[in-house]
């Protein structure tokens, strides 16, 4: 078999004129990340004290993301994030308020699609014994 030369105006295909004088454009557009969470939480409660352990799994979409803000009662003690590329974590700045409290969770590096991170900390409870009441009922006088 004798190898063929083509003819560069031929194009490709030993066509003439078939890929010659075309243009690729490419026009970049940068999108958020499109999170879903789903959450199971384990509480045990004792008579001083609520520990809670959450299970966040996430689901990242559109682009990588190197770190997640979480959501946590302000009073919440003795946080810990767990997850195979939890860097650090810290409570915002400036994002508390009297009921909640933001953390910053850091990874290593950019994640997309599942990931799961594990949130433990502790609350402790009111000191003063509650009487035990149904929902809905009253009190009479």
């Amino acid at each position: 078999m004798i190898p063929s030369r083509r003819d560069p105006a031929e194009g490709r295909a030993g066509v003439p004129g078939a890929a010659r004088d075309w243009q690729l454009g490419l026009d970049l557009e940068q999108v958020d990340a499109w999170i879903q969470v789903t959450s199971l939480q384990h509480v045990l409660v004792s008579e001083a004290q609520a520990k809670v352990t959450a299970n966040l799994q996430y689901q990242i979409e559109n682009t990588g993301v190197r770190s997640f803000v979480v959501r946590l009662p302000a009073q919440a003690e003795g946080v810990r994030f767990k997850g195979e590329q939890v860097a650090d974590f810290l409570p915002r700045e400036g994002a508390t308020n009297t009921a909640t409290r933001d953390w910053e969770v850091k990874l290593h590096r950019r994640l997309i699609g599942k990931y799961t991170l594990q949130v433990s900390y502790s609350l402790l409870l009111p000191t003063q014994p509650r009487k035990p009441r149904s929902p809905g009922s009253r009190r009479r006088t």
